[in-house]
C-alpha cells in the first residue's frame, strides 16, 4: 500500500468526480502489477552489477527516464 502526503492529493481533489470509477479488485490487480514491476526493476539493477548507493532508485542506476503517457482504452 502506498502512503501519499496530503499535499500531493489536495490539488487533484477537484478532479475526483471526473476520474473514472475503479473497483477494489482493479486496484488490487494494479498494486500487484506495480510490485511485480518493482521486483523486476530491482533484479535488472542487481544483474547489471552497477554500483548503487543506499536509497538510489533503480531507474537512476540504470540511467533511464520514466515518462507519463496516456493509457490505451480498455478492449
Amino acid at each position: 500500500m502506498f502512503c501519499t502526503p496530503i499535499a500531493e492529493v489536495t490539488p487533484i481533489l477537484p478532479d475526483l468526480p471526473r476520474l473514472p470509477a475503479i473497483s477494489l479488485q482493479q486496484i488490487a490487480e494494479l498494486e500487484r502489477e506495480i510490485d511485480r514491476l518493482q521486483r523486476t526493476e530491482e533484479a535488472i539493477v542487481v544483474a547489471t552489477g552497477a554500483p548503487r548507493e543506499r536509497g538510489c532508485p533503480p531507474w537512476v542506476v540504470l540511467g533511464v527516464k520514466a515518462v507519463e503517457t496516456r493509457g490505451i482504452g480498455a478492449a
